[in-house]
């Protein structure tokens, strides 16, 4: 057993290193929304077996990044005016709890006033 205060090991299982793959070309915008493959396209791409790949599919379907259709393979998710809408409020309730907490119970740093007065004055310019 590793001691406690020893560094972290970090293991990356292949589902776990293709799942991060898929996500960043996703991301970057390599795989356009809409875009169709199947877990055999993806397999033969990275040059490993199926069930890797498939759950890694299955994984980023449960995170909302896919789109699986049965039989048919997976597609990239295509997100809605509507869609970006809820992520813009779902931040903003975020960002107002965490702000009405801070006003309700301040932190006791000498910084803390200044420094809520930077993050509010950002947030009001990216309003804009």
């Amino acid at each position: 057993m590793p001691a406690p205060d020893g560094p972290a090991v970090t293991r990356s299982t292949l589902r776990q290193q293709i799942a991060d793959a898929l996500r960043d070309e996703i991301l970057a915008g390599r795989l356009s929304p809409g875009q169709e493959f199947t877990v055999k396209e993806i397999a033969d791409g990275y040059g490993v077996s199926a069930t890797p790949v498939r759950e890694a599919l299955v994984d980023l379907s449960a995170q909302g990044l896919l789109d699986s259709a049965q039989h048919r393979g997976f597609r990239v998710h295509e997100y809605s005016l509507a869609d970006y809408r809820a992520m813009i409020e779902a931040r903003s309730l975020v960002a107002d709890g965490i702000f009405r907490d801070l006003a309700e119970h301040p932190p006791q740093s000498p910084r803390a006033p200044g420094a809520l007065d930077g993050v509010r004055r950002r947030g009001e310019e990216a309003a804009r």
